[in-house]
């Protein structure tokens, strides 16, 4: 049975609807593919054959993200606030929203690190940016070592777990990075349905 949860994203300002669209739909992917990945690592037994089968190289495509997805697993809209500051509000599958919340939270304190330093440091700039592409990278592994493991053990192989990491966690992540940026997307927190905050 699945557990759900309550993600909610603060944001700095409002934006134009485009920006709103893009973000949405950015956040959207990036759940879906999040909700796909835990899929297909806690179920590796009964995926491994079909994604084998429609496992194209060069596009990195297994199937169809959004129909691995139940019905009452979509992710929702339940509130928003637009003001500066503001938020967003979203009811899903508990994992994938944790995941989400983790690299959103991460990327925000790098973002505040970041501006501080700006301040002080701009002839360091570069460098810093440098630094933060690295530990991004890093951050994207620590958030799916655990499915890596099950999917290994399971037998898919390390070119197939490189391709569906990318597809379904890097990619799709690396996508909000730019609202994050605007300030958008500023910090992020996960309830449980019965509103107990997760740490």
């Amino acid at each position: 049975m699945s557990q759900y949860g309550r993600l909610k994203i603060n944001t700095e300002r409002g934006g134009e609807v485009r920006e709103i669209i893009q973000f949405l739909s950015a956040l959207e992917n990036a759940y879906n593919n999040l909700y796909a990945l835990d899929f297909i690592s806690s179920n590796p037994n009964d995926y491994h054959r079909p994604y084998r089968d429609f496992f194209t190289p060069h596009l990195g495509l297994p199937l169809d993200v959004e129909g691995l997805i139940l019905p009452e697993d979509r992710l929702n809209m339940t509130s928003v606030v637009i003001e500066s500051p503001g938020f967003w509000e979203f009811l899903g599958n508990l994992n994938p929203l944790l995941q989400l919340r983790e690299y959103l939270k991460d990327r925000h304190e790098r973002r505040k690190d970041s501006d501080y330093r700006e301040g002080y440091e701009s002839e360091h700039l570069e460098l810093e940016n440098d630094r933060q592409r690295i530990e991004n990278e890093k951050l994207k592994t620590e958030l799916i070592r655990e499915r890596m493991q099950l999917l290994s053990e399971a037998g898919f192989e390390k070119e197939e777990i490189r391709r569906l990491l990318i597809r379904h966690a890097i990619e799709p992540l690396s996508h909000l990075d730019k609202h994050i940026s605007q300030k958008l997307i500023s910090d992020a927190s996960v309830k449980k349905e019965d509103g107990t905050q997760i740490q």
